[in-house]
């Protein structure tokens, strides 16, 4: 929803941006009463639209390669921290697990704080980002910011 609120604030992709939107809400709702949920087929649909119109914007310019990262930051250290771990501990990286950013936080703090969290880790650099436009800094900072957040909350969990 958030990136989404993002394509429409940029004025790209508005009519497409409003619909998914609405009907993530209509899932966020269902699944609350554990109704229905996206799925992975519904994730991956997700992020392969998303890929497909940050690269249509990048090439228009009104995303650039920097502003598209620090957006994207937190889902793709997540990706690879776990990606690193896994592997060291001989496991498949493919397969599931419950050590994500989301269940880490989800271990300290409720549902609406967790999603607070992770939303004020990519809104508040991103806003930085366009008010003050060092996007390269911010980005060095939330990566920063992230690994001491995922080292406080695995040194509780232990």
């Amino acid at each position: 929803i958030l990136i989404f609120s993002i394509f429409i604030s940029k004025q790209f992709y508005v009519n497409l941006s409003i619909v998914i939107i609405v009907s993530l809400i209509f899932f966020l709702i269902l699944n609350y009463k554990n109704k229905c949920f996206l799925g992975n087929n519904g994730s991956l649909f997700l992020a392969f639209l998303i890929s497909y119109i940050f690269v249509e914007s990048s090439n228009t310019h009104l995303f650039y390669a920097d502003e598209i990262l620090l957006i994207m930051l937190i889902p793709g250290l997540d990706l690879i921290r776990l990606f690193f771990e896994r592997i060291k501990k001989k496991q498949n990286p493919f397969l599931a697990d419950k050590n994500h950013i989301h269940h880490l936080l989800l271990s300290e703090f409720n549902l609406i704080q967790t999603n607070l969290i992770l939303i004020g880790l990519v809104l508040v650099p991103y806003i930085f980002g366009i008010l003050f436009g060092n996007f390269f800094l911010l980005t060095i900072l939330i990566s920063i910011i992230y690994f001491t957040i995922i080292f406080k909350l695995k040194k509780n969990v232990r």
